[in-house]
C-alpha cells in the first residue's frame, strides 16, 4: 500500500516483524496503544474511520535508510 503523505511524499506501509500493519493513536490522545492489523485492507479501513491516526511506513528520504517511522496528517491511501 502506498502512503501519500500530506508534504507529497510518497512511502509504502510496512509490516512490522513481518506480521502486522501497526496504526498509532495522534499524540496526546488516550488511545492504551497501537492497533495490529493483519491485512492492509483492514489497516487502510481502520484509517479512513479514524483520521489523525498514522501507520508505520518504510524511512523517508530525510530519515537513515534503516529507521521506519509513523507517517499522520491528511494521508492518502492507494491499495
Amino acid at each position: 500500500m502506498n502512503i501519500f503523505c500530506h508534504h507529497g511524499e510518497v512511502r509504502r506501509a510496512i509490516k512490522i516483524n513481518g506480521d502486522v500493519y501497526q496504526c498509532h493513536p495522534p499524540a496526546g490522545a488516550t488511545a492504551s496503544g497501537p492497533k495490529e492489523f493483519s491485512s492492509i485492507e483492514g489497516a487502510a479501513i481502520f484509517l479512513i474511520r479514524n483520521p489523525g491516526w498514522g501507520i508505520m511506513v518504510e524511512a523517508g528520504v530525510a530519515e537513515g535508510l534503516d529507521q521506519i517511522s509513523i507517517a499522520y496528517h491528511s494521508l492518502a491511501i492507494d491499495l
